[in-house]
């Protein structure tokens, strides 16, 4: 379905609640469904739709993994076998970060607390060494490449934080039309900020934890007081710390973020601030709820930003972009399947189809395709609609 089909995108979780019926919504064919971040009142066009409708959202309920209080008052439940890997401290973060980011394929999902573009996730750096891992240059490489890339950033309270997200969603934003950014909220609240910092690409790949894409938080185990490489050299040539990254709060608080090339304290003289904290990449279904968390908090941002808007934008849930060849037909076969006798339009997005195949030796996307003209659903064919969308009608 494509993102500008539809208005609203409600998830279950465990304070969900529906009430159907004339007792209960006033109306013989009436639903309200309430969730954690969202009452909606719906009402079928008759009585057929009506039991439709019903039958599916108690089935579709009973078989969600989010019908349940989560343990300790978490957002998710609890995931077994679970690919995990942890970071001690940034430098080893960010590189796998940047390892990870430049293979993404199809989509990129971050939210942080500051997010700093300029930013070089690998070091040391200079004019000529690793300026291609600064994160402005990694996502236009992607956003060229048809990267989906999705950015909330915490719109701080500029009387206190000198984050300057405006300048963030300015540089990245202005990068490609594939790279979206949000500012939220865009009201202010006291001793209140959006604090998370995750990162997820081709809903495959998870990264979350306590560091933040931004100045200052790069260093590792040596934790450095003085940046080794100046101090050797008493240059700018070849650095670990460049500009606004060499930094000490305790002496002189980041101002004038947008100046990221201008160091504020003496290199030689004043001690950097040492940063130490952890980060993990998860695999599995942990980043099924990541990518639900992110989905969520991104419609409810764009909705809560603009009530008016005509649902632009707004991000459906897809699954792992890479699966083995015969796990993709499936799961496109599957859908169809499950869904034709509702004579619904089955859409696929046909770029991302044919890109999900391109490395595949051994099929082709095209072949793929009449193989599900070819199944056993009947009356089916294929169209191609202004959207570039694959239609399928049962």
């Amino acid at each position: 379905m494509s993102t500008e089909d539809f208005r609203e995108n409600l998830s279950f979780d465990h304070q969900y609640s529906l009430k159907y019926g004339l007792e209960q919504t006033g109306l013989e064919r009436g639903f309200i469904l309430h969730y954690s971040s969202r009452k909606l009142h719906m009402e079928a066009l008759d009585i057929f739709s009506y039991f439709n409708i019903l039958s599916s959202l108690l089935e579709a309920f009973e078989a969600s993994n989010y019908n349940q209080p989560p343990r300790y008052g978490s957002f998710a439940p609890v995931r077994e076998n679970s690919v995990c890997e942890w970071y001690i401290d940034g430098q080893s973060y960010f590189e796998a970060v940047y390892e990870h980011l430049k293979q993404a394929k199809f989509e990129v999902f971050i939210t942080d607390w500051w997010l700093s573009p300029e930013l070089h996730l690998v070091r040391p750096v200079s004019m000529k060494k690793n300026e291609e891992t600064r994160i402005n240059n990694i996502l236009r490489k992607l956003a060229e490449r048809n990267v989906k890339i999705y950015i909330i950033v915490y719109r701080e309270q500029q009387i206190a934080l000198e984050n300057d997200s405006a300048h963030t969603k300015q540089i990245l934003q202005g990068l490609h039309p594939n790279v979206k950014v949000l500012r939220h909220p865009n009201r202010q609240f006291f001793l209140w900020s959006h604090h998370e910092k995750i990162l997820v690409i081709d809903q495959k790949y998870g990264f979350l934890g306590g560091l933040d894409l931004c100045y200052g938080r790069m260093d590792n185990v040596n934790h450095h007081l003085f940046d080794p490489n100046y101090m050797e050299k008493k240059s700018d040539e070849e650095i670990f710390f460049p500009g606004i990254d060499y930094t000490n709060s305790r002496i002189k608080d980041f101002f004038q973020v947008r100046e990221y090339e201008n160091c504020r304290i003496k290199k030689d003289e004043v001690p950097r601030m040492p940063w130490h904290d952890i980060a993990v990449r998860v695999e599995g279904d942990p980043v099924v709820d990541l990518c639900r968390h992110f989905i969520q908090y991104w419609n409810f941002a764009k909705y809560d930003l603009d009530p008016a808007m005509k649902a632009q934008n707004m991000l459906l849930a897809k699954g792992p972009a890479n699966f083995k060849t015969e796990d993709r037909f499936d799961a496109y076969f599957t859908n169809i399947k499950e869904r034709q006798d509702g004579n619904d339009i089955i859409e696929i997005e046909e770029e991302n189809f044919i890109e999900n195949f391109e490395e595949d030796k051994e099929n082709n996307a095209e072949e793929i395709l009449q193989k599900l003209l070819a199944s056993p659903l009947k009356k089916t064919r294929k169209t191609k609609n202004e959207k570039g969308f694959l239609e399928f009608f049962s």
